[in-house]
């Protein structure tokens, strides 16, 4: 009898284990997607705009300089 009960209990404990598992994992997964999707446009829009920001300056050298005498 001792056996059945043990067995039931941890049935029954398994079982709310598995549906509050579910009950987390599900909004997480969503949560994940909405920010991952947000993630990519913002490095590609950050990429995006170092890219312009070089091609802009392409003819600029950055340094120290001599003037040079004719």
């Amino acid at each position: 009898m001792i056996r059945i009960l043990n067995t039931l209990i941890a049935v029954i404990t398994g079982f709310f284990v598995l549906i509050g598992g579910l009950l987390i994992a599900i909004p997480l997964t969503i949560v994940g997607a909405i920010t991952g999707r947000r993630l990519i446009k913002a490095v590609e829009k950050a990429q995006h705009n170092q890219a312009s920001q070089q091609n802009g300056n392409h003819r600029v050298i950055d340094g120290e300089f001599e003037e040079v005498a004719k």
